[in-house]
């Protein structure tokens, strides 16, 4: 799923690495499961079944579970993966504050932490400030097998992913996820054209990561990590569709999974709506056009609009000082300065849907990130402006679902559990 080679022959060594990775894949969804099974879902001879499942036993990574029924009553051993011995760590950073999560292998959010950057004004701070967090959430979760380390041993080895002992959690960490704003370009590791931020594009976020942590980091665009964390949890057996997941958040981007892999494009940066104009009369964007959708619909001119109301004296239940939480109870309760803005920022949106649709031709479109806390309300009226405003022909061919939770922090980690999968070499290495 993380990699993007064309043109390119498979030795053996390629083959194999594949199916490790698909069996792993395939396990990652079943709690217990019998190498019969994995033989047929996965189309493998029974002998390859089983040698790649031994060589996961002795990783540690698959345990045996006992006797399980299978088809006609036939008995097996059950298999399952052991989430308990390793884990990747998951890094989301927007423009106001990073996620830092702790992942098992199975995808599965075992501790977060918020990262405010309040206070700091570089992206290259908030860089080096999440970073710094996600070293020490691993050291907190890592331990040596010996407690009879120097000091100095200890600190040489924190970001290899063997942190100091005595710890009461023991985890191996085998990778780092970093979700970026976008456009994000793999060549040079960086971002660029953050609204509000000109400089972001000066600093290399996967170099910056790779200065802390001596085992692999991988970096891909924010909305990019949220729609693979859509498709795996809704869409893994349907391996044909295209789904898009819309991040609206405090900025606006688009990530296209299809049939399991990330879109890019030629250039890498595919799913960039954010400079897509909504509003051709509107603000001047970084990139140099005008009303476009990360200006016109992020959840900072929202909360921008909403205070500029306030200062004017409109009524309202909120203080100038409010947080997005509260900005979300307003809107449900149609407070005067907060639910005209609102309406505003729903027909961007479904502005950004049309497009979208038409651009893409997705099955399913996931509205994602800030402005999905809303709720059912948000995803409602969102519907009623597409159906209003487009051809019935190609809206009802798309399903419109919203999803609140952080799926760009889920999406983080799971691209970087994949790469692990994709690199079992990562378990061999002490």
């Amino acid at each position: 799923m993380y990699r993007n080679v064309a043109n390119k022959g498979k030795n053996l060594l390629d083959v194999q690495a594949e199916n490790r990775s698909l069996i792993l894949r395939l396990m990652k969804h079943k709690q217990v499961c019998a190498r019969t099974e994995l033989a047929q879902l996965s189309g493998l001879k029974h002998a390859t079944i089983t040698n790649i499942i031994n060589e996961f036993i002795s990783y540690g990574l698959v345990e045996e579970k006992g006797i399980i029924e299978g088809k006609k009553g036939r008995r097996s051993i059950g298999i399952s993966l052991d989430s308990s011995t390793y884990a990747v760590i998951g890094v989301a950073i927007s423009r106001l504050y990073a996620m830092v999560g702790l992942f098992d292998l199975r995808g599965e959010l075992l501790r977060s932490k918020k990262v405010s950057f309040k206070g700091l004004t570089e992206p290259a701070e908030f860089i080096a400030q999440s970073a710094a967090e996600a070293a020490e959430l691993l050291e907190s979760v890592t331990c040596r097998e010996s407690e009879e380390l120097e000091a100095s041993e200890e600190m040489e080895n924190t970001a290899s992913g063997e942190g100091k002992s005595g710890c009461g959690e023991m985890r191996r960490v085998l990778a780092v996820g970093v979700a970026v704003p976008g456009p994000f370009y793999q060549d040079s590791g960086s971002s660029d054209l953050i609204q509000g931020y000109p400089d972001w594009g000066e600093v290399n976020v996967r170099s910056e990561f790779e200065r802390v942590f001596s085992i692999p980091v991988v970096v891909e665009q924010d909305a990019n990590m949220a729609a693979l964390a859509e498709w795996s949890s809704r869409m893994a057996d349907t391996c044909r569709d295209t789904l898009v997941y819309l991040s609206l958040d405090q900025g606006i981007g688009a990530g296209i999974v299809q049939g399991g892999q990330i879109f890019r494009g030629g250039l890498g940066t595919a799913g960039e709506i954010g400079h897509i104009s909504v509003d051709y009369n509107g603000e001047r964007c970084i990139c140099g056009n005008r009303g476009c959708a990360t200006v016109q619909a992020s959840t900072i001119r929202f909360r921008r609009m909403v205070q500029k109301r306030l200062q004017e004296g409109e009524t309202s239940i909120l203080k100038e000082d409010f947080e997005m939480k509260d900005l979300v109870e307003a809107v449900l309760q149609k407070d005067n300065a907060a639910y005209p803005v609102y309406r505003e920022m729903v027909i961007y949106t479904g502005r950004i849907v049309a497009n979208t649709i038409w651009a893409y031709g997705p099955q399913y479109i996931v509205l994602g990130g800030e402005m999905a806390g809303i709720g059912g309300m948000f995803l409602q009226d969102v519907r009623e402006y597409v159906a209003e405003n487009m051809a019935d022909s190609m809206a009802k061919r798309v399903e419109l679902y919203l999803n609140e939770n952080d799926q760009i922090l889920n999406g983080a980690g799971l691209l970087a559990a994949e790469y692990v999968f994709e690199h079992m070499e990562l378990f061999e290495k002490k």
